[in-house]
């Protein structure tokens, strides 16, 4: 079968409808797993059996993670049982395509990682930062007293939180965050998702189809909207054994959430107290006022909850009898844990949102990534 997709190259809407929709139904080879990170599996390896969000923890001596050597460029590195995968693969892949004397498939060569994690931390306060000047002046414009403040901006990320999510979790889960954040990905090229093009190329090389079936063998999928994209496949019973390695007497998915995983829903308060304060004092500064902003616990979890509804699409009209349930339990148990008073309600914020997640991405999962594709499918 020869293939020849064409998106990216489209001269209108209804070529470039046509294009994709022949790169996502027919994008396929016969013993090669590939992940559909578009329509089925978005955000994959980034929640938990749970359906709570997740990222690699990442502690400042960078213990869970693992340099890919010195073939490629310094600092580069993946969840260290990702590496240690990657590595086996690489040299028997290298040793095998040598033996055998052929070439190596063009864009991916000799399998040298060009980009792999990418740091969460680091990702959502470059994305958080650009948010507070923009919202600090809208805000600005239109209000006339400072006791508005907090409404004015509530509504503002009510408006804008379909693009703009707020919290980390929130982020985690949007477009705007690379998946690359769970340390499972690797890439082996620098090519542009959205051409098609180079794609076709890949798909009717005999040398990618090897480079393919390999990886598969190997414990990894291929993404099959970046083919040139290696994910690790949780599934796989080699990378399962290589998660196992690290503590053997427990299952892959104990070691995963008590060494690889940590859950950011325990972050999102102080990231609501850090948005809403870095926005107030961006207007303090604007209007050339002296002043420290101050939130009461209470109404950051009030908050908190009410922009993580938003996030997920939970019915705000529940939110009263929501926000009731987690400050009883707020109260109940914040005098017993001074140390880390918000730990409770932020639990239940999170168990709250996760069985909406729950709800949408087992619906996603059962999608057929090889169905028929209508307009409806890119609104």
């Amino acid at each position: 079968m020869s293939f020849e997709f064409k998106g990216g190259t489209s001269q209108n809407v209804r070529e470039s409808f046509r294009d994709r929709k022949e790169y996502k139904e027919n994008a396929k080879l016969e013993h090669v797993l590939f992940l559909d990170t578009w329509y089925q599996y978005s955000n994959y390896g980034l929640l938990n059996a749970s359906f709570e969000p997740v990222v690699l923890n990442n502690d400042e001596f960078s213990s869970n993670l693992t340099p890919f050597g010195d073939y490629t460029s310094p600092g580069l590195a993946a969840a260290s049982f990702v590496t240690r995968a990657f590595q086996n693969f690489r040299e028997y892949y290298v040793a095998k395509t040598q033996l055998a004397r052929l070439d190596f498939p063009k864009f991916i060569q000799t399998a040298v990682p060009k980009s792999a994690y990418v740091d969460f931390d680091t990702a959502y306060i470059g994305y958080i930062s650009d948010k507070i000047n923009i919202y600090a002046d809208l805000v600005l414009q239109e209000m006339k007293d400072f006791r508005e403040f907090n409404t004015l901006l509530f509504n503002l990320i009510s408006s804008n939180i379909e693009k703009f999510p707020i919290t980390r979790s929130g982020f985690l889960l949007s477009s705007e965050c690379p998946s690359s954040v769970s340390g499972l990905t690797i890439e082996l090229a620098e090519l542009q998702f959205y051409s098609d093009v180079e794609k076709s190329q890949l798909f009717n090389s005999h040398e990618f189809r090897c480079f393919a079936e390999l990886v598969t063998s190997s414990g990894f999928y291929l993404d099959k909207n970046a083919p040139w994209r290696l994910i690790a496949n949780l599934e796989s019973p080699i990378m399962r054994g290589y998660i196992s390695d690290y503590q053997p007497n427990t299952t892959p998915e104990n070691v995963l959430d008590k060494t690889f995983r940590q859950k950011t829903h325990y972050e999102d308060i102080s990231s609501i107290y850090h948005f809403y304060a870095s926005v107030l004092s961006a207007i303090y500064s604007r209007l050339e006022i002296r002043g420290t902003p101050s939130f009461k616990q209470e109404f950051l979890i009030s908050e908190t909850l009410k922009v993580r509804m938003l996030e997920t699409g939970i019915d705000l009209d529940q939110f009263n009898t929501l926000n009731r349930q987690v400050l009883d339990l707020h109260r109940i148990y914040s005098p017993r844990f001074p140390a880390n008073p918000l730990k409770q309600a932020s639990g239940k914020i999170g168990k709250i949102c996760s069985e909406k997640l729950k709800e949408i991405y087992l619906a996603k999962s059962r999608i057929n990534s090889y169905d028929v594709t209508r307009l409806k499918d890119y609104r």
